[in-house]
């Protein structure tokens, strides 16, 4: 039986109640706010770190376009350690103290130039010209990854390239050859394609190396001696369409690929004075070629009259789907864009099938369009 005075009891219980029930929702309020915090710094700390790694990646990708593996390792390592010695890093701008030099023996040397590039370049735009040459480069790329050879430069439409750096091998000579020879079957290939007048000039000798990196600011990975000069030598007094070598490495070949008589004295003054005897070599596949192969068919020619050489030069490179400069950075970037908003690109993908399922019941309700004319949504 309630009584009138047990009123304030009632009151002061079903006040702690209600303050007890305030100060729970009150905690748990609290207790999600900082689980959600705790969340969206975990879910950040995860986005930071991913995008470290990325970009970490993608600097090891950006140095060793400039530098070979070897080489960039012992230099990151090295400027490392002097950065531990001492935490005044001013002293540290230049990176250079020590000379990242090494003398390598029994490597071949290839120099190769595009003959009558000059004047097709004359020809083009500035973006075709820079397509024709990442194009070509490219291909040539992959040939010296082939063929184990390291690509040392790009001068204008001079490529060279060195077998047997940084781990000697016993059939430098032969990679080089090898190279070549499919260098020069690559520029032929273009040439019965397209119809344009160029072709390959190689020049190869084997010897001695010192190679290294220079620079204070500006590093840049090369090889310098006496043999890589002859080597260019060679490739300026070569014949277009060959592979010109020396002796020394004919020496190294032993009878892997026949030979005969290069002459190369006769159209350099330097080989001369210097008494180098020079080869130039037979390439296996060209027994197999019958001779129509090398004229330009009369269909080619008359399409040669419609469109320029070097738009189709253009084109016929363009086929051979050599790969972007640092295309993979972007494509990680668009990963790591895509894996941070998962909602965003779910929506997105729900728009593109959203407008795909349209556009196909658009086909079916006006089937009037014609199939070769290319129409755009």
């Amino acid at each position: 039986m309630f009584v009138h005075g047990d009123v304030p009891l009632v009151l002061a219980n079903a006040s702690i109640f209600l303050c007890g029930n305030l100060m729970g929702a009150f905690h748990k309020h609290q207790i999600q706010d900082a689980s959600l915090d705790l969340y969206r710094y975990t879910l950040k700390c995860i986005q930071v770190q991913m995008k470290l790694k990325i970009e970490k990646r993608q600097q090891e990708s950006l140095l060793l376009s400039i530098l070979p593996a070897h080489i960039s390792m012992g230099m990151k390592l090295a400027i490392i350690e002097r950065l531990k010695e001492t935490n005044d890093r001013k002293k540290h701008d230049n990176n250079f103290h020590s000379l990242y030099v090494k003398r390598h023996q029994n490597v071949s040397i290839l120099y190769a130039d595009i003959v009558g590039f000059t004047r097709l370049a004359s020809d083009c735009s500035p973006k075709e010209l820079v397509v024709m040459l990442n194009e070509l480069f490219g291909k040539f790329d992959q040939i010296a990854k082939e063929n184990e050879c390291m690509r040392i430069k790009i001068l204008g439409d001079c490529y060279y390239c060195v077998s047997g750096l940084p781990v000697s091998l016993p059939v430098h000579a032969k990679n080089c050859v090898k190279m070549g020879l499919d260098m020069c079957e690559a520029i032929k290939q273009v040439r019965e394609a397209t119809g344009v007048d160029i072709s390959m000039r190689v020049g190869i000798h084997s010897g001695n190396v010192l190679c290294g990196v220079i620079g204070l600011r500006k590093w840049q990975y090369d090889v310098w001696s006496h043999d890589v000069s002859l080597a260019n030598r060679m490739e300026s007094a070569g014949v277009p369409g060959r592979v010109h070598i020396t002796e020394a490495t004919l020496n190294h070949l032993g009878k892997a690929y026949e030979v005969e008589e290069g002459n190369g004295h006769l159209r350099d003054p330097y080989l001369k004075a210097m008494n180098i005897t020079t080869y130039l070599v037979i390439d296996p596949r060209s027994k197999q070629r019958s001779s129509n192969n090398h004229q330009i068919s009369e269909a080619r020619v008359h399409d040669g009259l419609k469109i320029r050489a070097s738009v189709r030069m253009t084109r016929y490179l363009e086929s051979w789907g050599a790969a972007r400069p640092f295309a993979h950075l972007n494509h990680r970037e668009s990963v790591s864009s895509d894996t941070s908003a998962p909602g965003r690109r779910h929506r997105k993908e729900i728009t593109l099938h959203l407008a795909n399922r349209q556009r196909a019941s658009e086909r079916q309700v006006a089937p009037c369009y014609d199939s070769s004319f290319p129409v755009a949504f």
